[in-house]
């Protein structure tokens, strides 16, 4: 479904989204008009327009009755502070946003009211608790823990602007575990099979193939693969701008992309090396997720294999290859070490070569 605001347009080089938020939205969040080369992209970003755009109007409904002793009276007067308006990107805005609504509509087990309608003054560490785990229940642990996090800043913040007290926060030391990152990776055989398999299914099976493939070679996420353009390569090496991050990436050519590429032929529409050629259109998540899932199971791979997991395979292998952090982060365009680290899985074979490494330098 299209967003609010969200206009196709045909240009040259084929079919763009643009997002035209109106005038006085423009003016009130700071979101400008933006054109974008994928329909979901444009939908997200018109989605973040209207919560911010909904945030706006609730800052200024001075005759909007929320009792001034609740929770959502606390969410109310956050979204209206400096801490909220001021000091928080626009996707964290978003995020908060929706976890704080998860939590002031959710129904703790045992109630009949929304947690939102709850006085404040008493919400204990038990009531956290049970707020905790009935997300948990109905959503996930991973929300669950987003939650708590954006409850915890909320009461924070009032305690700062005189609302709550700093004494008084019941989200604070839950110790919550923290969730384990995801240590997944490819072999190199299972990425061969998964190619090999993709192409014996059809054209937009192999075009899954292909992006399995980039992901893992360049060790780059499926979001930035799938725009990669033809006009990307430039005297041998892959140079473009990484999404996420907004850092320009300048990746040698390998030796197996260039043999898969000289087999791919350009669309007439679009410049992307990634096109479904069912729709001749480039690939969004769903869909390739979705010809992802039936490749591994013609190919007899497990169904915990994500194509996210090719970045994650590839940083390791450099690693493993001896590769220094600043090498890696050349590769990957992590800004921070720290960052680079959570995408490193050690292996025992890095643990021989630093010990080897070690010894030598002992003698």
């Amino acid at each position: 479904m299209t967003e609010k605001y969200v206009e196709m347009i045909s240009t040259k080089s084929g079919t763009r989204w643009g997002v035209y938020p109106k005038k006085d939205v423009r003016g009130a969040t700071g979101y400008s008009g933006k054109r974008f080369e994928f329909e979901d992209d444009a939908n997200r970003y018109s989605r973040m327009v209207q919560a911010a755009w909904r945030d706006y109007n609730d800052s200024l409904r001075d005759n909007i009755h929320i009792p001034s002793r609740t929770v959502d009276a606390l969410i109310h007067y956050y979204y209206t502070t400096n801490e909220f308006q001021d000091r928080l990107r626009k996707h964290s805005k978003l995020h908060y946003r929706l976890s704080l609504k998860t939590c002031a509509e959710i129904t703790l087990e045992g109630s009949t009211k929304p947690f939102g309608s709850y006085f404040f003054h008493r919400v204990d560490a038990k009531t956290a608790d049970k707020l905790y785990a009935r997300i948990k229940e109905q959503h996930s642990e991973h929300r669950a823990a987003m939650c708590m996090k954006a409850m915890r800043r909320v009461w924070y913040v009032c305690a700062r602007h005189g609302r709550t007290s700093f004494d008084n926060n019941p989200f604070k030391k839950m110790s919550i575990a923290a969730l384990p990152s995801r240590k997944v990776r490819w072999t190199p055989d299972q990425i061969d099979t998964f190619v090999k398999t993709a192409d014996t299914m059809g054209p937009k099976y192999a075009a899954v193939g292909t992006m399995v493939l980039m992901c893992y070679e360049l060790c780059q996420r499926p979001v930035d693969v799938r725009k990669i353009a033809w006009d990307s390569i430039k005297q041998g090496d892959f140079v473009f701008t990484q999404q996420k991050t907004g850092v320009q990436v300048q990746i040698p050519m390998t030796d197996a992309l260039e043999k898969r590429l000289k087999t791919l032929s350009r669309s007439n529409e679009y410049l992307n090396i990634v096109i479904n050629p069912a729709t001749n259109r480039p690939f969004d998540r769903r869909l390739y997720s979705k010809y992802a899932a039936e490749i591994r199971k013609e190919a007899g791979l497990p169904d915990h294999l994500k194509i996210g997991d090719l970045r994650r395979t590839g940083a390791t292998e450099m690693a493993h290859s001896g590769c220094t952090d600043d090498e890696m982060r050349a590769v990957t365009g992590h800004q921070s070490r720290d960052v680079l680290s959570i995408y490193i899985v050690p292996t025992a074979h890095m643990a021989r070569t630093a010990m080897s490494k070690r010894q030598r330098k002992a003698y």
